[in-house]
């Protein structure tokens, strides 16, 4: 090739770009550009791509950016221009191709997987490769660029032409930073793990000392120079108008009351969500200080625990909305009375024990996000789930509504953030419900393929087959499957109820005309038709009219004989038929029964340890319950918390995390000796033991012996305990039980970790 002399290269790949130029990715790990006249030249890509040689393939795209992909799991984009360049997280591992979606972005094949990346994309991600280090805390919008708080410090994220969006770390702290808040134009308030810093011209000092414990700050929108601060043991409030600064104490008083959301009523009522105590109303001296605490009645859910975390907002139109597991409810403060609030149609968005919050932009927009989605209120005046599953890297933790009517989601290790001025139209188009495959049964076993598309109607003789139909919805911006509504007509007069089967299967269908109709929803909650697949079934000879005929005439000579043949032939081969469907039944009964087994296990089994779930936790501590009522049988309950979790976690990672909770469900199951005992995971890193029979002292010998054994074991942590015990009766419920073993794990977490706490025994009233 004229000259290509000089390039002494292994190109490994090649990228076709316009005007018959080629981009070569060298083993090298550089760019080359290959022209039309076969003139080699150095390519000049972002600083921040990999090298050229971490990547296996690449495609330019519709608007003319490039895509790339390799071995590190990622999918690089970069701009026409070539100038700046972004990686989204896609799966682990080697990504082995790409190609251009007909809906719009980019499919993508991993190991396991085709995922589906909407492209030019509503989301851009900020991570670790922007220089964002750290377990991610909160996100400040600032007119000098968002400031970011993380357990590395703080970040401020600055746009330059050569690097694009960078994060760089400021001389504020070097230890965790939990919350920001900027006070005015030149300072700021840092949430330490202990502390409030006080920045003031980039310079940090002790503001508050004492043990506040803050997570998060805002402004009160009553009283000037008041700040809200949610700790890890209520609400405070801080006078920054006064001198010195002063800081009421913590609201509602009492370890545990972690404070995440707020709502000011007015200067002396404030509306408060907990992680662990539900919601409650506080409200306030003239001065700022306690006064009184009303929980908040919702539901019949348990006093305190993980399951009673509550958020609470205030809207733009007025309303007043907590959110919990069980549902969402409109708080009117002047009875201070909570009623189930729909809030137009979120209700049926919500999947069963989802705790939903939400969030409302500058410009009105309603968002509602749990840690593993996110949807957004449209102009059609229903929910559409956005596709986040492909972008976000872990849960997400939180959000923040940006300036300029954007969104900002926070989870441990990236941003997520969405453009103001997306709209539909930036969205992919809503993809169409294909007909995969038609076939006609020939026997138990052979099938006949049939054409998808002709202008043929297919015709068949009335007879002892069956008609199959595969369909499929190429929907791959979400990990939650659509829905179809499926009907034959000429042997339906309506669809059929939505359900998630692509496979449909007809027989022994009578003579006429028919055609099979699809309707299939996406995730995102549009719809498409299928065109509909026509055919017919012809009447067998005997049912034509040159037939009837022919009997007619042989009827005048051998009625009798021929009506007596035919009527025994016609028993002999409907008892053959009547035999085989008998055995398919009962092959067919047989193999459902053996689904619905491996279903059951799979529903009842955490995905993480493999022990038993939430579910059939649930489900057992009701039926040990009572059975304990009707035998004066005594219960007792351990639940387990693994110390200093998050330390874990944040120091050796997510993976290794998981990896600590599998190996510690081995270890706790092996060191129960009772048949009857039961190891669950209750929650993260709680785990809980059902003990039905077993007596204070054996409860409490088994806790000690588990607690021994994590201790002398090599993974390296330690576990808090707490026992409690009753002896069930109908005055008695099954949550004050659990609420007393949690107690009791309180009291061992404060008197030092690594011990077994027993409460006393809760017979109930």
């Amino acid at each position: 090739m004229p000259g290509t002399a000089g390039l002494d290269l292994l190109i490994h790949a090649w990228v076709a770009f316009s005007k018959g130029r080629l981009l070569g990715l060298s083993a090298q790990g550089d760019w080359w550009w290959l022209d039309a006249q076969g003139e080699v030249s150095t390519a000049r890509m972002p600083a921040s791509l990999p090298p050229a040689h971490q990547f296996s393939t690449g495609r330019v795209l519709q608007d003319g950016s490039l895509a790339l992909a390799g071995n590190m799991g990622q999918v690089w984009l970069v701009d026409a221009a070539l100038g700046t360049a972004q990686a989204i997280r896609v799966d682990e591992g080697y990504l082995s191709a790409l190609a251009a979606s007909r809906a719009g972005g980019v499919l993508i094949s991993a190991n396991r997987a085709i995922y589906h990346l909407a492209w030019p994309s509503v989301w851009s991600v900020l991570g670790i490769e922007h220089g964002a280090e750290g377990t991610l805390a909160s996100l400040l919008p600032d007119a000098d660029g968002p400031l970011l708080a993380s357990s590395a410090g703080v970040f401020r994220f600055v746009t330059s032409a050569e690097q694009g969006i960078r994060a760089q770390q400021t001389a504020w702290i070097d230890d965790d930073a939990l919350a920001l808040l900027k006070l005015d134009a030149d300072r700021y308030l840092v949430a330490a793990s202990r502390e409030i810093l006080l920045v003031e011209h980039d310079v940090s000092h002790l503001a508050l000392a004492g043990d506040i414990y803050p997570r998060w700050f805002a402004h009160s929108r009553f009283v000037k120079g008041r700040v809200l601060v949610g700790t890890e043991h209520g609400l405070r409030l801080l006078d920054t108008a006064s001198s010195p600064w002063r800081i009421s104490a913590a609201f509602p008083q009492a370890d545990g009351h972690r404070v995440n959301s707020v709502v000011e009523l007015d200067a002396q009522r404030v509306l408060v969500g907990m992680e662990r105590h539900g919601a409650a109303l506080l409200r306030f001296t003239p001065q700022g200080e306690p006064a009184q605490t009303t929980p908040i009645q919702l539901d019949n859910q348990s006093a305190h625990g993980p399951r009673n975390e509550a958020f609470v907002i205030a809207l733009s139109d007025g309303r007043v909305l907590i959110s919990r597991r069980s549902g969402l409810y409109r708080f009117d403060p002047d009875s201070g009375t909570a009623v189930p609030e729909a809030l137009l149609g979120l209700d049926r968005q919500r999947r069963p024990d989802e705790l939903l919050r939400l969030i409302e932009s500058s410009g009105g927009t309603l968002y509602a996000f749990s840690r593993s989605r996110v949807l957004r209120h449209d102009n059609q005046d229903h929910w559409r789930d956005e596709p986040v599953s492909h972008l976000r890297r872990g849960a997400i933790e939180t959000a923040v509504a940006l300036p300029d009517d954007g969104l900002a989601l926070l989870s441990t290790n990236s941003i997520l953030l969405r453009r103001a001025e997306a709209s539909e139209s930036n969205l992919a188009s809503a993809p169409g419900v294909l007909l995969r495959q038609v076939r006609r049964s020939l026997d138990a076993d052979h099938f006949l393929p049939l054409p998808l598309r002709d202008t043929q109607v297919q015709e068949f003789a009335q007879g002892n087959f069956a008609l199959n139909f595969q369909i499929a919805l190429p929907d791959l911006s979400s990990a939650s499957a659509p829905s179809y509504r499926v009907r034959l007509l000429g042997h339906d007069t309506e669809f059929m109820p939505p359900s998630s089967a692509r496979n449909y299967t007809y027989t022994r269908l009578g003579a006429g005309d028919y055609q099979f109709e699809v309707e299939a929803t996406d995730s995102q909650g549009r719809t498409s038709v299928l065109t509909p697949w026509h055919f017919t079934i012809t009447p067998p000879w005997y049912a034509r009219p040159w037939a009837i005929v022919l009997e007619s005439l042989a009827a005048l000579v051998a009625l009798g004989l021929l009506i007596r043949w035919l009527v025994r032939r016609r028993t002999r081969r409907l008892s053959r038929e009547r035999q085989r469907l008998q055995d398919e039944v009962a092959l067919r009964t047989q193999e459902l029964a053996e689904a619905n087994r491996r279903l059951e296990m799979i529903a009842n089994a955490d995905g993480l340890t493999g022990i038993p779930n939430r579910r059939r936790l649930d489900d057992y501590l009701a039926a040990v319950w009572q059975q304990g009522i009707e035998r004066g049988r005594a219960l007792s309950v351990l639940i387990i918390d693994v110390d200093h979790f998050k330390h874990y976690n944040d120091s050796k990672g997510h993976p290794a995390g998981d990896a600590l909770l599998q190996a510690l469900a081995r270890l706790l199951t092996s060191g129960l000796r009772r048949s009857e005992d039961l190891l669950a995971r209750y929650g993260g890193e709680e785990f809980l033991v059902v003990m039905p029979g077993a007596e204070r002292e054996v409860a409490a010998n088994t806790a000690e012996q588990l607690r021994r054994l994590v201790a002398e074991s090599d993974l390296d942590v330690t576990i808090s305990i707490g026992v409690a015990r009753c002896t069930p009766h109908p005055d008695c419920r099954l949550a004050d039980l659990i609420q007393a073993a949690d107690a009791a794990l309180y009291a061992a977490k404060r008197g030092g970790r690594n011990r077994v706490e027993i409460s006393a025994d809760h017979e109930g009233q």
